[in-house]
């Protein structure tokens, strides 16, 4: 969302520069400098047609009725500036870069709407990090309250990137060479036993080697945001109940050692 609204905000300011300077270069300083002006219109163009698409992707996966137009590039001829002294107009597709980039930062700034499903998961999991708090790794819970923070201040990136690192690093405490390792070594102590549980996993594994990637393409909107912290939070439960299930058979491990010795 951040990088959506720092490339909303340049389209808006160099639009905003170039609204009174294409027919001032057009007089004053000749069709080189004019056509300059243009490629630069057009560039700004293709910026937020791009911005726009994946902005209207963001407004219908948060189930909001609003939708922003592309326009047109100016496909302006050399040859009619040059013989014709034609004159392209300018103004209309920088208003309209300004109002479409104005509307985005407008959208972003004020927030957008949560839907109703968004909201009550977020509820939901406010409760349940409360109950769980002495359950799991003061590290573990800082970073889970982090990321449900992030999410709140409408930082959704930011929270699905903390609750990427909270997947791998719990998932790393469960042993097993692979995520199909863990899964047995997990159903062995009980705490998988159905096929939801061990697909909830195989999900949670996907999610935290795709949001710690190197993929600079991912953002995320709010659904998901909250869905990668739900599976966060469900990770961190179960590799704090393995932690402590591996420790009691370790415990009960050398009392039967200990007593088999003192038998002989």
């Amino acid at each position: 969302m951040k990088l959506v609204e720092s490339q909303a905000s340049i389209i808006f300011e160099q639009a905003k520069k170039l609204q009174n300077t294409a027919l001032q270069v057009r007089q004053k300083q000749g069709l080189t400098s004019y056509a300059e002006i243009l490629n630069q219109i057009n560039v700004l163009i293709d910026e937020y047609n791009l911005l726009a698409d994946k902005m209207n992707q963001i407004l219908a996966q948060e189930g909001i009725d609003e939708t922003l137009k592309p326009t047109k590039k100016i496909n302006y001829n050399w040859d009619q500036m040059k013989e014709d002294g034609v004159v392209y107009s300018t103004e209309s597709k920088l208003l309209h870069l300004i109002f479409g980039s104005a509307k985005i930062l407008s959208f972003l700034r004020e927030g957008v709407a949560l839907p109703e499903q968004t909201i009550n998961k977020l509820s939901s999991i406010n409760k349940e990090l409360e109950e769980i708090k002495e359950e799991l790794p003061y590290n573990v819970y800082t970073n889970l309250k982090e990321s449900k923070d992030e999410f709140e201040r409408g930082g959704f990136l930011g929270s699905s990137l903390v609750s990427g690192k909270t997947i791998r690093v719990c998932l790393d405490k469960i042993t097993g060479k692979d995520i199909n390792q863990k899964i047995e070594n997990l159903k062995k102590l009980d705490l998988v036993r159905d096929k939801d549980g061990v697909d909830s996993l195989i999900k949670a594994n996907h999610y935290g080697r795709n949001l710690t990637s190197h993929d600079l393409d991912i953002f995320p909107t709010s659904s998901e945001a909250i869905s990668y912290l739900g599976e966060a939070i469900k990770i961190a439960k179960l590799s704090a109940n393995f932690e402590k299930n591996t420790k009691k058979e370790e415990i009960n491990s050398d009392i039967q050692s200990n007593e088999a010795t003192l038998k002989n």
